[in-house]
């Protein structure tokens, strides 16, 4: 049996004992490759790859077998969670781990055999990607400042390397040491007997799929239009491997990993297509979703980040990420992986407007605190002004070095959302983007600014006295 049958077999396999995962699973393309950046399984979104050499090794044993059922569902969730289109810049490694963490936990709640060492957490639970990846990088910096301070080198700037030390005591959560786990699925064991998830499994096969053997599934396209062929060494995966992230493994706990799309791939309509897969399956007689589901669909078809979160991903995109392999990260080479270091997260200038009305005062101290959290982890200057109807305090921050951001209690008369645009022009000041902390209610500027705009609004002012949603000429809203 060669491994794409292998591999067609586990899917079988999932799709009659996990309905869920297994229809969701139909819509992946697999192919095996050997030039992967990771040696394990993986996803874009779109395929499901996978080298040979780690099929063939987790076909050994009946365990190993099992293991690579999960490691599919794995993949599902990741495709599910749209991690492969949600990763922004950021570093592969830390993204990996963080998408794993969120996870995880939803594979364990369904039954599905893990491996020793997986990374889950449970202070994770329901915590995005996002939400993950921060935490993670505030603890690696904290972690790098300590040492820095304790070898006298000062506060230098801290870079932004691979996945996070933490480890969860007493149950082999966490990362954990992954050099057990990879001996543990890559020797055949002791457990060397056929059963229906092994090499036996052409029987299992056919039944799975009335009749048609795993050649045929191979070749076939008449499940859901879908094309299981098998395509060898393809151009974007051999990119993501070589060029991309230049690293000989994003999967630190050999599990699955993700990695970017496609460059012409339209990642929101690639968020659209997953959403819809999603929701047919649902309609279609699987959404007789067991508890642990049900609140992981809603979550996938109507996401509620946290506006943090949101914040992060709209500076993300306009931000100047320089990664280097000229230091690698020495923990990381230990371990045989080759982690690029963040030497710089810079962001073109920026402003920032705080709505100075009275109606706002009581949630100021928050996103000034937490936005200023945010800001942290880059490196810009910051036009930050209040205004009701005319510009107030307009002060540049150099970001991180002058932060917290420090608002006073002044104006709080009408407000008028033009002054702030005006004085940009005005001082020739060039943002790369503007966030406008507001209620939103006040008279918007006639035309559209050349950059930009996100308008944060507290959740009690995104409605007006209809109950309708405030709209804005131009720009994003987020909720805090």
């Amino acid at each position: 049996m060669t491994t794409m049958e292998k591999v067609i077999n586990a899917r079988r396999r999932l799709l009659i004992d996990y309905p869920f995962f297994g229809k969701l699973s139909l819509r992946l393309k697999i192919i095996e490759t050997t030039k992967l950046p990771f040696k394990t399984m993986g996803t874009n979104g779109k395929d499901l790859a996978y080298d040979p050499t780690y099929v063939e090794n987790m076909s050994k044993t009946v365990k190993g077998r099992k293991l690579l059922i999960t490691t599919i569902a794995h993949e599902v969730l990741h495709v599910a969670f749209m991690h492969p289109f949600r990763m922004r810049g950021r570093n592969f490694e830390l993204w990996n781990v963080a998408c794993d963490y969120a996870i995880n936990g939803i594979l364990r709640d369904a039954g599905l055999e893990l491996p020793e060492g997986v990374l889950y957490d449970s202070r994770f639970a329901k915590m995005s990607a996002e939400a993950i990846y921060d935490v993670l990088l505030d603890e690696q910096r904290q972690q790098q400042q300590e040492e820095q301070e304790q070898n006298g080198e000062g506060e230098n700037d801290v870079e932004e390397n691979g996945s996070s030390d933490e480890t969860d005591d007493g149950d082999g959560s966490g990362e954990g040491d992954t050099g057990d786990e990879t001996d543990s699925r890559s020797s055949s064991g002791s457990d060397e007997s056929e059963d229906e998830d092994g090499d036996n499994d052409e029987t299992e096969g056919k039944d799975a799929n009335d009749g048609n053997t795993g050649e045929d599934d191979r070749g076939s396209s008449d499940v859901d239009g879908v094309d299981d062929g098998e395509t060898q060494g393809t151009t974007g995966v051999s990119e993501a491997g070589d060029q991309e992230t230049g690293q000989t493994n994003i999967d630190p706990a050999e599990f699955g990993a993700v990695y970017p799309p496609d460059e012409d791939v339209d990642l929101e309509e690639a968020e659209k297509e997953v959403k819809g897969n999603i929701a047919q399956t649902v309609s279609m007689g699987y959404g007789n979703l067991p508890g642990y589901l049900k609140d992981v669909v809603d979550e996938i078809l109507d996401p509620k980040l946290p506006w943090t979160v949101l914040l992060r991903e709209f500076l993300d995109t306009n931000a100047a990420n320089d990664y280097s392999y000229d230091i690698p990260n020495p923990d990381y080479m230990q371990r045989g992986l080759i982690v690029p270091s963040l030497m710089s997260d810079e962001l073109p200038d920026i402003a920032l407007v705080l709505d100075s009305s009275m109606s706002v005062w009581g949630y100021m101290d928050e996103f000034c605190s937490e936005a200023s959290g945010v800001l942290s982890q880059f490196q810009t200057t910051a036009l930050v002004m209040m205004c009701d109807t005319a510009i107030r305090e307009p002060k540049e921050y150099s970001v991180p070095q002058d932060l917290p951001i420090k608002w006073t209690k002044t104006g709080g008369g009408g407000t008028s959302f033009k002054p702030p645009f005006d004085y940009i022009e005005k001082e020739g000041f060039e943002p790369k983007c503007l966030i406008y902390f507001t209620d939103l209610n006040g008279r918007f500027p006639e035309e559209e600014p050349p950059y930009p705009v996100l308008w944060v609004v507290p959740e009690q002012y995104r409605y007006d006295y209809t109950g309708k949603e405030k709209e804005v000429p131009f720009g994003e809203v987020i909720v805090l």
